[in-house]
């Protein structure tokens, strides 16, 4: 990865996946610029985040999350799920 590219990074604090882009780059860390401005900066190990781009778009969509208690189970017939379903689909063509 290089200085200025775009990255989704675990924030250190938070233990979200935020975005951002890289300001410094070493070995196996990076200075992660986040685009939410009062996450800052903060320094990510290599393996706690990855590039941006067409690849991590289908993998994000295709993380199934568990409800937590008190939250809706998700309907089979939203838009969400069937685009979800279709990029599975997509990935395994």
């Amino acid at each position: 990865m290089t200085v200025g590219q775009r990255v989704l990074a675990v924030h250190p604090k938070t233990g979200e996946l935020k975005t951002g882009s890289i300001l410094t780059a070493e070995i196996s860390k990076f200075d992660v610029r986040f685009d939410n401005l009062d996450l800052g900066i903060a320094l990510i190990k290599d393996y706690n985040l990855v590039p941006i781009g067409e690849s991590i778009f289908i993998l994000v969509h295709e993380i199934e999350l568990e409800p937590q208690p008190g939250e809706p189970v998700p309907d089979p017939k939203s838009t969400s799920y069937l685009a979800r379903q279709r990029s599975t689909k997509l990935k395994h063509n």
